[in-house]
């Protein structure tokens, strides 16, 4: 009909072809002889037009589908209620809004309508740089809000997904969303006290709630000999043993050209190299910070930039070590790196520790966490 919307189809099975109009079958014959094997190969192909002298289509023409199978009665009228289904438009909403300060959750909510000026039935998602959070809130009155969302520092797609009832379409909307930085000196975002005592789960009590918990795998345990209440037992060993905290995948979120990294650390054995945190994306890409008692030298396998520091990190007594980034007019550097030695000690030696990254083997300073090792 003219002036409005039709909703055309042809299916063919064997020698079976059947028209629809607008859902219905509307003609259908059983003798057709030639298929699209008998046509070959073929080069006149086109939208409002045929290999006729007839006027061309003059109108409107959306959403053409060729399958390779035969669709059933069922499966046109599922493409025609698509084509009459009303439109829909989803509205995304995040308070405070952007930007918002670290670590306040946000709050999103949204509002759908329809063509028709009217609230449409469904449900909704919530996704969160690609990944869904949670599951599906029913849409009421053309309105829905999502619990509480705790967002890391920096910038973030937010996006609601509007799955529509019959008789409406889906709809969605993605929004741009930034996280303000801690102000400096100010808070802890990931804080990892230890103070569990027990299981195998170390809870983060820092102010981003985005990042989760570390894990104590293999034979890392618990001691009530911490520096402040207790701590993890680490018992050492070689790497395979997997006598380590398994911190949460994406803890760098937010850390780019700056952060810092602080640890307590009470060694009871010193090899030359002992690592104490890395953070990176596979075994050639991070940052690692470490301690090092040679006292010349470095290993021909890579190369380490170092920075100075006071006798530290000496067996059985507690050192704290902090590793700061900030960036500069030449990248990202060091901004004031510290090592110091606390507490008890059972060696007076002349041993030395050197803090340090070991981003890349080609690094040649420790400004390149983050680079590739070549």
């Amino acid at each position: 009909m003219a002036d409005e919307w039709n909703h055309v189809a042809f299916t063919r099975e064997g020698a079976t072809g059947t028209l629809y109009l607008n859902g219905e079958p509307v003609a259908s014959r059983d003798d057709l002889t030639i298929d699209m094997g008998d046509v070959g190969p073929t080069s006149n192909n086109w939208l409002g037009r045929n290999g006729f002298p007839d006027p061309s289509f003059d109108g409107l023409m959306d959403d053409v589908r060729l399958y390779t199978s035969t669709l059933g009665d069922a499966d046109i009228a599922s493409l025609y209620a698509d084509g009459t289904a009303l439109a829909t438009t989803t509205t995304v909403t995040v308070e405070p809004s952007s930007p918002s300060p670290f670590g306040e959750p946000v709050v999103v909510t949204a509002e759908v309508v329809d063509e028709a000026d009217q609230a449409p039935s469904g449900v909704a998602e919530l996704w969160v740089d690609g990944a869904r959070v949670g599951g599906q809130v029913d849409v009421t009155d053309g309105a829905v809000q999502f619990d509480d969302v705790p967002l890391s520092p920096g910038d973030h797609e937010v996006e609601v997904r509007f799955l529509a009832a019959d008789g409406w379409r889906d709809s969605a909307q993605v929004v741009e969303h930034s996280v303000e930085r801690p102000p400096p000196g100010e808070g802890t975002p990931i804080h990892y006290t230890f103070d569990e005592g027990e299981g195998t789960t170390a809870a983060n009590t820092g102010l981003d709630g985005s990042i989760g918990d570390a894990t104590l795998t293999g034979a890392a345990g618990w001691s009530e000999d911490g520096r402040f209440g207790s701590a993890v037992d680490l018992p050492g060993g070689a790497a395979a043993t997997g006598n380590q905290i398994v911190l949460p995948d994406d803890i760098e979120a937010g850390m780019d050209d700056q952060f810092s990294v602080s640890v307590w650390a009470r060694p009871d054995a010193l090899p030359a190299w002992v690592p104490l945190v890395q953070i990176g994306s596979s075994t050639d890409t991070f940052f690692l910070l470490q301690s090092n008692t040679q006292t010349g030298g470095r290993p021909a396998s890579r190369r380490r930039s170092r920075l100075p520091a006071r006798p530290a990190a000496l067996r059985n007594g507690w050192s704290s070590a902090r590793a700061t980034i900030c960036p500069s007019t030449t990248g990202p550097t060091w901004c004031s790196p510290r090592a110091g030695r606390s507490g008890r000690s059972t060696s007076t030696g002349s041993s030395r520790r050197r803090v340090r990254t070991s981003p890349s083997t080609s690094a040649t300073s420790v400004s390149a966490a983050g680079r590739r090792r070549t």
